[in-house]
């Protein structure tokens, strides 16, 4: 209904103007984090007073993350810093170009480089073993996609076969990171 969409863009409003309260910097997950919502917020609310700052931290944000080098330095953010650069591509509508990128070609042949007998990328950094297997999983499947990479896809796979029961399918989370 009208009073439900001006419900929630109140609340996207005011989330995002309580989010620019603080900065973030750089090619890093928390970065990255506020650019993709920056960008959907611009993508859900394109008339509301504040888009302008809104596209305008959204570029300074994302644009030190597209195409660039990240300095993230433990494989918990690695995958944070990847899933949410797809996702603000996807804001975007521009998955193509960011798979165009040297920089997310490397990455997806890197991690495939770095997967373990385990099943998973080994932690390195402040990591926690295992616990970024979701965003690992989605990265290597939208890079399979894109590239059309067999061996991409082979740890999509091991991943999801590791961590997924498909038979219970009862994790909104894990639905939503899917989506």
């Amino acid at each position: 209904t009208a009073e439900e969409d001006a419900k929630c863009a109140k609340i996207i409003s005011e989330s995002v103007g309580y989010m620019l309260r603080t900065q973030e910097w750089g090619a890093m997950n928390r970065a990255v984090l506020r650019a993709e919502n920056l960008a959907w917020a611009v993508r859900a609310l394109p008339s509301d007073p504040a888009v302008k700052t809104w596209e305008m931290q959204r570029r300074a944000l994302g644009d030190d993350n597209w195409g660039n080098w990240e300095i993230e330095d433990a494989t918990i953010y690695h995958g944070v810093w990847l899933y949410s650069l797809l996702g603000y591509a996807d804001a975007l509508r521009e998955m193509d170009g960011l798979f165009q990128t040297p920089e997310m070609f490397y990455y997806a042949q890197y991690f495939l480089n770095l997967m373990s007998p385990a099943g998973m990328i080994p932690d390195f950094g402040d990591a926690h073993w295992e616990a970024n297997w979701p965003h690992y999983l989605v990265f290597f499947e939208a890079a399979a996609a894109r590239y059309k990479n067999p061996q991409i896809k082979w740890a999509a796979t091991r991943i999801a076969r590791k961590f997924v029961d498909f038979a219970k399918p009862n994790s909104v989370g894990l639905g939503y990171m899917f989506m």
